[in-house]
């Protein structure tokens, strides 16, 4: 059995079976006794709309979904374990229907890294999209995802979380200033707010399942749709609070943006992954971050891509 032990009140993202050893491996599940989650190759942090280097952010991926008779769209995700991707509900369902996806992986440029296929999407049972609820999927990839030091998985919370006030993380390859591709993979800090800031935006604002985040002049955009909100814990170690789910897709960075919570569904995305419970916590000073309020689902067009889903609440 695989075990790996991080601090405070994190879930350990790694599956033990009762596989053989090789087989372990060739499911990259030992590989996680070496590389474990939400640990950064890169020893410095967030500096507004900077571009990423290589293994910053390990867990981040690119999803191209394609529907038919419509352009590709482009989202982001986070890797949970080898086998799974977490992103938006919103990303991979158009008309109730579930749309082929890629995953590309282990690089900071859109256009490099390698690529596999998703044989599974499983959106929450509780989905909908009007008003938008329960914006979650899980993926499952058909080929296990091989960690290295510029690819591993992010840490879930293992219990609810309070991050009102504190500082967190997204990243991706949305739009910045106006252009309307971004090859290098970017991030930016956010201040989680009060639940009070996202429902003046947002009267459809559920802070159970939903979480605001803001900071004038930066934040995720046309693209970003579906990519992690993580707080950097006192260990060092990131842990995924949020996925970008809903903003304003013609005034990003000026409004609060919306993010589905992920303490909250962890029991259906411990179900969805067949993990069972092998997680250990050990005494360490935990950064109280408060889950409080708010952004919108992108729609965003250019040579024949589309940046999220035709909405915009």
């Amino acid at each position: 059995m695989v075990q790996l032990i991080f601090g405070v009140n994190l879930l350990l993202c790694v599956l033990t079976t009762l596989l053989a050893q090789e087989d372990l491996e060739e499911f990259g599940f030992w590989a996680a006794k070496k590389y474990e989650c939400g640990v950064s190759s890169s020893p410095k942090l967030i500096v507004n709309g900077s571009p990423a280097r290589p293994g910053q952010f390990p867990w981040m991926v690119q999803l191209t979904v394609r529907f038919p008779r419509s352009p590709p769209s482009i989202c982001g995700g986070s890797i949970i374990t080898s086998r799974h991707i977490l992103t938006a509900a919103h990303c991979v369902i158009k008309g109730g229907k579930k749309g082929r996806v890629q995953v590309r992986y282990g690089s900071i440029d859109r256009r490099r890294g390698k690529k596999v296929d998703v044989k599974k999407v499983k959106p929450h049972p509780s989905y909908k999209t009007r008003p938008l609820a329960y914006d979650i999927a899980v993926l499952t990839v058909k080929k296990p995802i091989k960690f290295s030091f510029q690819v591993r998985p992010v840490c879930l919370p293992e219990t609810i979380m309070e991050v009102v006030t504190k500082d967190a993380v997204v990243s991706g390859w949305g739009v910045h200033k106006g252009r309307a591709t971004i090859d290098n993979l970017r991030y930016t800090t956010l201040k989680v707010q009060p639940n009070g800031m996202c429902k003046s935006y947002k009267a459809n604002f559920n802070p159970y399942t939903m979480l605001c985040a803001f900071k004038r002049g930066t934040g995720p955009c046309t693209g970003d749709s579906g990519g992690p909100l993580a707080t950097k814990m006192n260990n060092g170690r990131f842990v995924q609070v949020g996925i970008v789910s809903m903003g304003g897709a013609n005034n990003c960075g000026s409004q609060p943006n919306v993010y589905t919570r992920v303490d909250v569904l962890m029991p259906w995305i411990q179900e969805e992954i067949n993990s069972p419970r092998f997680y250990e916590e050990i005494s360490s000073d935990e950064v109280v971050i408060d889950l409080d309020d708010a952004i919108e689902p992108y729609s965003f067009w250019s040579d024949d891509v589309v940046y999220g889903p035709e909405y915009d609440y």
